[in-house]
């Protein structure tokens, strides 16, 4: 069932569909007709009462199927934007909370391909509301597009993840195949949204983001791993904004903002 509603997906497929149940329909119905018309007896009127039904058939049947295939792959095609829709944040088409949960918990609860450690990202536009209110919301909302536009293109792994938690906040699940990386993308996607020029109707608008990372441990849910990465977050909030914070439970190390122009260095906490 699950191979046929995949074929039906297709439009070059629905022909060739229609085709084969009108031909199907039609050798059923002139079969049955031949049965019940041999089981009765009545072999005067044989020849044509097969020619009648193979007649409706041959018009009814195509008639029929065209609809009834036509009916359910509608059907088939609106499950599939309802399920894209109840999973999808409607303004970025990154994953929505709900979305980016389920996924985020089967991944950490599996682990990472070959022990592979998971790295988690809370990314939270700063003073956003200013944007807002200088820009109004339509240039607030192409300020999260560019955002979530550069945190994609930042996540760039297989089986990585992003999505939006809501509002100017974002969160990224990323596969560390190196020590440390979590902490790069992190530090990558900040130094990208800085330097961003955000083109709206009031002018052009900047902004910056603060970040914090978390790195699964043993034994650790994803309830847990998220609230380490929401405080590392904070703890940037504290600290000045536009930075990245790791989380101390797993790390000695966390990338502090210098004053000048230069992108951040991993130093010792």
């Amino acid at each position: 069932m699950t191979e046929f509603l995949t074929v039906l997906r297709r439009p070059r497929s629905v022909p060739l569909i229609v085709a084969g149940v009108s031909l199907a329909s039609m050798l059923l119905s002139v079969g049955l007709t031949a049965v019940c018309l041999l089981a009765s007896g009545l072999w005067d009127i044989r020849a044509r009462a097969l020619s009648i039904a193979a007649g409706v058939a041959l018009v009814v049947t195509p008639i029929c199927s065209v609809f009834f295939i036509s009916s359910l792959r509608r059907i088939v095609l609106l499950k599939e934007r309802v399920d894209i829709l109840a999973r999808t944040d409607e303004l970025t088409n990154l994953s929505n909370r709900r979305c980016f949960f389920e996924l985020a918990a089967e991944r950490l609860a599996g682990g990472g391909v070959g022990g592979v450690a998971l790295a988690l990202l809370v990314i939270d536009l700063d003073h956003f509301k200013r944007i807002n209110d200088t820009f109004g919301h339509s240039g607030g909302d192409v300020a999260l597009q560019t955002a979530a536009g550069i945190i994609k293109s930042c996540v760039t792994g297989q089986r990585d993840l992003v999505g939006r938690l809501g509002g100017e906040e974002f969160i990224a699940l990323i596969e560390e195949h190196s020590d440390g990386m979590g902490l790069i993308v992190a530090e990558r996607i900040r130094s990208r949204i800085a330097s961003a020029v955000v083109p709206t109707l009031n002018g052009d608008a900047r902004m910056t983001a603060s970040i914090g990372c978390a790195v699964a441990t043993t034994g650790e849910d994803f309830g847990q791993l998220l609230h380490r990465a929401d405080t590392a977050m904070y703890v940037a909030k504290a600290n000045g904004r536009n930075r990245v914070e790791a989380s101390r439970a797993e790390r000695t190390m966390t990338y502090i903002k210098p004053d000048h122009a230069e992108p951040a260095e991993l130093t010792a906490a």
